[in-house]
């Protein structure tokens, strides 16, 4: 399934950044996050749409505008309340590049426009 820059499939997921990104990713050894919207914009699928399908072990593919990958695999999926402290998942002392994806989940409150927990995957550089 394609959603704008974004391929889903059951077990990987692809995403497109551009080349400048890309590189920073390559070259530091450190955690960084993308965070993006779930369910729909204007009529069209959010990007992580299907983010909460993701599974321990699968694979997420980080391909920027000239063909260039870096692959990552899951390790880890949590769930936050909207309110709850989540400074931990910016933070990683283990020497590793990690990219963790966040969106939003549970149910939707209609009076603060807001979801009411935040999805994490945490994963690995392979």
């Amino acid at each position: 399934m394609k959603y704008g820059n974004t391929t889903e499939n059951i077990s990987n997921l692809i995403l497109s950044i551009n080349s400048e990104a890309l590189a920073e990713t390559q070259s530091q050894v450190q955690t960084n996050t993308l965070d993006e919207h779930v369910g729909w914009i204007k009529g069209t699928a959010a990007v992580f749409k299907n983010l909460h399908k993701m599974k321990v072990g699968d694979k997420i593919i980080v391909q920027d505008d000239k063909g260039t990958m870096i692959h990552f695999v899951v390790r880890e999926i949590r769930q936050y309340n909207a309110k709850d402290d989540a400074t931990n998942i910016f933070i990683s002392n283990d020497g590793k590049a990690h990219l963790n994806i966040i969106t939003c989940t549970g149910a939707w409150n209609k009076k603060i426009n807001q979801y009411s927990k935040r999805l994490v995957i945490f994963t690995d550089k392979e």
